[in-house]
């Protein structure tokens, strides 16, 4: 795209800067506004969303969302889970409206994954167990590895909320929602996606 200023045309000169987990204690949160509908097919396949950087931007310390904030709006969530014991974790996710939660070693395999948990309609804010669906399978993890984790959740009206939660290996704890740190451990680190960056040369 040119621009012109002064009857100049500028021409863009681009780099794309790579995907890197920094290592950052949080969890990213982006939402996108002016996304219909409330499955999550029609977020991932909207142009907004595909083509244009999110409208607000943020690191959290909780994996959860500002609740009732936007309406006709896409949410997406993601970071580094870090467990602090070997053993089965299942996680959770709760949201208004339909959500999915992707969960693997990495953003490719995640991504290319089913989900393992999902919300087919809308949930109140932090309701667990409206669904079955809300629930994923025994995830069998290690201790100190990474993992990485992401919930997207599209809004069409009305309230809006979107959390996740986990439910630690037996003796552990139920995190709902998960904090980025509790008792010295540090559950989420961040993750930051590579992009194009663009200037205009005159």
């Amino acid at each position: 795209v040119n621009v012109m200023r002064d009857g100049v045309i500028g021409e863009p000169q681009c780099s794309y800067v790579p995907p890197r987990g920094d290592g950052t204690a949080g969890v990213n949160y982006r939402r996108w506004a002016g996304v219909g509908g409330g499955a999550v097919s029609q977020m991932l396949t909207h142009n907004n969303y595909i083509n244009n950087p999110p409208d607000v931007a943020e690191v959290f310390e909780i994996f959860e969302s500002p609740t009732n904030v936007c309406n006709q709006c896409g949410t997406e969530m993601d970071a580094w889970f870090i467990p602090p014991v070997d053993g089965d974790y299942i996680f959770q996710i709760a949201a208004d409206d339909n959500a999915h939660l992707w969960f693997g070693t990495d953003l490719d395999t995640a991504m290319t994954a089913p989900e393992i948990a999902a919300v087919p309609g809308w949930t109140s804010s932090r309701q667990w167990t409206k669904y079955g669906e809300q629930q994923s399978a025994p995830q069998a993890l290690t201790a100190g590895s990474w993992y990485f984790i992401r919930a997207i959740a599209n809004e069409g009206g009305g309230g809006d909320n979107l959390a996740v939660g986990v439910l630690e290996p037996e003796g552990g704890q139920a995190l709902q929602p998960i904090p980025v740190m509790l008792d010295g451990h540090t559950y989420l680190r961040t993750f930051q996606h590579g992009f194009v960056s663009c200037t205009l040369a005159w």
